[in-house]
């Protein structure tokens, strides 16, 4: 990349394997795909040039995820800062009466209600984890579909959390090791869009499956046996 080029190059791809994009003054760009590994295609170029577009009226469910976009890359920016960052997420952003459901837990419909019981429970989830210090801590939060119907959108999200910790206590291998975790889940955040600001009034946690070293250990609760993993 430089200040008027940009390559993109793959040569295990069949074609094409570089694509070059050239800025050409102010309003101008020009871009030419190259090399094919069977040797029948040359390189073609193909000239742009910047257009004013008229106003699109954007679908209902498209400007809401433009908006809330924003916030799940938020909680993705806590929880790298923060073990448990993603509760605290949670209470930022609850309305009045948020309610989070963990259908995924046994026993169905285990509740936690309110933005403060959701700082309790980022809390509860540091204490009990503070003596393997985490660290390397990441979250990645997919915004699958939105759906929206009036002032309120329902959003399907999709999460992967990933953090290393230090087993001083030997209680999974050898003193000292350091193991990798991680959390798979999946859940919908009813939002509601109160004087133009979205907020969370209500989550639905439906599928969590816990990882240890790259294995499946807990589905939704349970534990998974060592051959069905």
């Amino acid at each position: 990349m430089t200040d008027t080029t940009l390559v993109f190059a793959n040569p295990a791809h069949d074609y094409p394997q570089q694509i070059t994009y050239t800025r050409s003054g102010t309003d101008s760009l020009v871009a030419r795909i190259e090399g094919d590994r069977a040797g029948r295609r040359g390189p073609r170029t193909y000239s742009f040039r910047r257009a004013d577009c008229p106003e699109v009226a954007l679908p209902p469910a498209t400007h809401a995820r433009l908006a809330l976009e924003p916030k799940y890359r938020e909680a993705e920016q806590l929880e790298a800062s923060t073990f448990a960052g993603h509760m605290d997420w949670f209470a930022d952003n609850a309305g009045p009466d948020y309610g989070q459901v963990r259908w995924a837990s046994p026993g169905s419909q285990v509740r936690v209600r309110g933005d403060s019981a959701m700082r309790q429970v980022a809390k509860m989830l540091r204490d009990a984890n503070a003596a393997y210090r985490p660290r390397d801590l990441r979250l990645v939060v997919t915004l699958e579909r939105v759906l929206v119907r009036g002032d309120t959108a329902e959003a399907l999200v999709s999460a992967l959390r990933t953090w290393r910790i230090v087993d001083d206590s030997a209680r999974f291998g050898p003193a000292g090791a350091e193991h990798q975790r991680a959390e798979s889940l999946r859940w919908i955040d009813r939002w509601v869009q109160e004087g133009g600001e979205w907020r969370l009034r209500r989550t639905d946690l439906f599928f969590e499956e816990v990882m240890f070293d790259g294995r499946v250990t807990v589905r939704n609760g349970q534990p998974v046996p060592e051959g069905s993993r």
